[in-house]
């Protein structure tokens, strides 16, 4: 479905990725993990044609991501539609003045009719039914999250890009947006995130990327989890020396928390 090949990227902070290759086939769930700065979002963006890579390049369905492709509004308009981005922070997502108007936005080309059913179902599958009418500024942190998910969905993606969605929500929403992801049939799934603990739930391959903004590891998640030298690497676990004696313990981040 996606393809990366050498793919370098560089914002005016430094590197942000740094000859990454992937591939990624339809049907998959994905887990993206890395600490925090390590190029997680910048991946993500650049696999969403938000970003274009400064070196290698980017393939989705076998067409490379370029900005003379992404001018052509037919194949850019089928893109945007199959590929969808859910951004860590929902308030980036937001600026209509109802929640239906937010859902429905990206549906405007469609028959009135068929939009509405749109919204409609989505707003159920999301538990926002008895919000249609109410700006999205009222909305708590957890509806919000919703609100951007159905706006991703209502276009109903073959390859959805989710950025740490859990980041802002608390222990309940966050159970029941695992729950609904699992439940999602025939989505290609890549999800962000630097919560191990959480990661299990979310898919069974992981991609890891070191704070040098390198890949440097791509196969089972069970075994990148077990893996506490690996987890070290890329700082998802801390090395700890005791006081006395030569024994070292490493602690990933859910044991601190």
């Amino acid at each position: 479905m996606i393809v990366l090949d050498g793919v370098s990227f560089h914002h005016e902070y430094g590197v942000a990725l740094d000859n990454v290759s992937l591939h990624i086939a339809a049907g998959e769930r994905v887990v993206l993990l890395g600490a925090n700065g390590c190029g997680k979002s910048t991946l993500l963006k650049l696999m969403n044609g938000l970003l274009l890579p400064q070196q290698g390049q980017v393939l989705f369905q076998g067409t490379a991501l370029t900005h003379g492709q992404l001018r052509d509004r037919r194949w850019s308009r089928e893109f945007r539609r199959q590929v969808g981005l859910l951004f860590q922070d929902p308030d980036a997502m937001l600026f209509n003045p109802t929640v239906a108007e937010e859902i429905g936005y990206s549906l405007r080309q469609l028959p009135v009719e068929e939009r509405d059913r749109r919204i409609r179902h989505w707003a159920a599958e999301l538990g926002l039914s008895d919000l249609l009418d109410t700006p999205p500024f009222r909305l708590s942190g957890g509806e919000k999250q919703r609100l951007c998910l159905a706006a991703v969905l209502v276009l109903e993606p073959a390859l959805l890009l989710m950025d740490e969605p859990t980041a802002n929500l608390d222990p309940r929403a966050t159970g029941w947006l695992v729950d609904f992801l699992l439940d999602l049939e025939q989505v290609t799934t890549v999800v962000s995130t630097h919560n191990l603990s959480l990661a299990a739930e979310l898919g069974d391959r992981a991609l890891m990327l070191s704070e040098d903004h390198r890949l440097i590891y791509d196969g089972p998640l069970a075994a990148a989890l077990s893996d506490q030298e690996l987890l070290w690497r890329a700082n998802l676990a801390h090395r700890h020396r005791r006081r006395r004696g030569e024994a070292v313990r490493i602690h990933t981040h859910q044991e601190w928390s």
